[in-house]
């Protein structure tokens, strides 16, 4: 499944059964854990489990509430666009279905730009955690709780989710994508962000961030896993 990776993060390319749960075929992954651990089948719950012992994220601990954050993976980054708005496309899944929802242990996935965040339930302000999209809350955008020999290990998944966000055309914007454990660092999530998602934006400063024409193409080489 992975194409490659940085421990906490890479590209992915599925199966077709993988695609059935994730709702594409490719993209880029972000984890609290270890992003090839995305390649196993789920055999029992509370997996994939993965200590980083690595920091959480000021700015995800407040969009749930301050809850203390661990384990995080933060992708900043800047760029230029010639457009209003952008969309992006992802997925998130978590270890934390279906055992420990409504708990303190809300992992939680952020897209900001400049500043806010725009990974939301559609049509609301709930943010994207375990306890905000579940088969009790938010159910149309939850997928489903796995079960034994489903193609992704963790515990559950949502629907793909799409956001749509303001942009400063003509002017540096910033970007920053975050996932990380809530509580403590066990029971790993991960976002799926699908390739060619990201539409109505133009190469960003530097070039190097590797967008093939308005499409999202990979973002893997710029994650900053941040260690103790």
């Amino acid at each position: 499944m992975l194409t490659e990776t940085g421990a906490q993060a890479g590209t992915f390319r599925g199966t077709a059964t993988q695609t059935d749960l994730i709702g594409f075929r490719g993209g880029v992954i972000l984890s609290s854990g270890e992003a090839a651990d995305a390649e196993g089948n789920y055999f029992y719950q509370n997996k994939p489990s993965t200590n980083e012992g690595g920091p959480g994220s000021a700015l995800l601990s407040a969009i749930i509430g301050g809850i203390p954050t661990y384990d995080a993976t933060l992708l900043t980054f800047q760029f230029i666009p010639n457009a209003s708005t952008v969309s992006f496309r992802y997925t998130f899944a978590s270890a934390e279905y279906p055992i420990w929802v409504f708990s303190q242990y809300n992992d939680v996935f952020a897209f900001l730009i400049n500043g806010k965040n725009y990974a939301l339930i559609p049509g609301t302000s709930t943010p994207v955690s375990v306890n905000g999209v579940n088969p009790w809350v938010n159910a149309a955008y939850f997928n489903k709780f796995n079960s034994f020999g489903d193609t992704l290990p963790y515990g559950g998944e949502t629907v793909p989710l799409t956001f749509t966000a303001p942009l400063n055309p003509n002017m540096v914007n910033d970007i920053t994508l975050g996932i990380a454990d809530a509580s403590d660092h066990k029971l790993d999530s991960a976002v799926f962000i699908e390739a060619a998602s990201a539409s109505t934006i133009t190469a960003p400063e530097p070039a190097t961030f590797g967008l093939m024409g308005a499409g999202l193409l990979s973002l893997a080489g710029f994650v900053r896993r941040r260690t103790r």
